[in-house]
C-alpha cells in the first residue's frame, strides 16, 4: 500500500518545478538586424530577419550566424545564465521539482533575450589597371 501512496505523491512532487511551469524548456529570442532580410543560420536551421527563434535550453551556448549578400558575415552567439525561479524550488518544490528543471534545462535563461543585429556592408577592393597593350584589367 505503502508503494502505491508513493507512486500518487510523485507526479505531485514533480509538477512544483518552478521554473519549469513558469517558462518551460524553450525560450523565443526575438532577432531584429539592419537591413532586414537577413538569412540567419541556427541549429541547422534557416530563419529571415525579422524573426523569433525558439531555441532549448539545453542547446547553449549556441552561434546564430547573419549573412546577406553585399554584407559582411557575423556570428553571434546566445549563452544561458542560471533563471531566479530556482529559487522556488528552495520555497516550494525541493529536490524533486529541482531535478525536474535540471533535467529540462528550465534552470537556464538565455541571454541576451533579445538579439539586435547592424551588419556592415562588404568593403570589395576594385581595383582597374590598364595594361601595356592598352587592355583593361579587373582586379577584385
Amino acid at each position: 500500500m505503502k508503494t502505491k501512496q508513493a507512486l500518487l505523491i510523485l507526479p505531485v512532487l514533480g509538477l512544483a518545478a518552478c521554473a519549469t511551469i513558469i517558462h518551460g524548456p524553450r525560450q523565443d529570442v526575438p532577432v531584429n538586424t539592419v537591413p532586414s532580410g537577413v538569412t540567419v543560420e541556427v541549429l541547422g536551421r534557416t530563419y529571415t530577419t525579422p524573426a523569433t527563434i525558439e531555441l532549448k535550453r539545453t542547446d547553449l551556448p549556441v552561434t546564430l550566424k547573419f549573412s546577406k549578400e553585399g554584407y559582411e558575415t557575423l556570428e553571434f552567439t546566445l549563452n544561458k545564465t542560471v533563471d531566479g525561479w530556482i529559487l522556488g524550488n528552495i520555497i516550494f518544490g525541493g529536490i524533486p521539482g529541482l531535478i525536474v528543471d535540471l533535467a529540462t534545462g528550465s534552470t537556464q535563461k538565455i541571454v541576451p533575450g533579445t538579439v539586435q543585429v547592424t551588419l556592415k556592408e562588404s568593403q570589395a577592393l576594385i581595383r582597374l589597371e590598364i595594361s601595356p597593350d592598352g587592355g583593361l584589367n579587373l582586379h577584385i
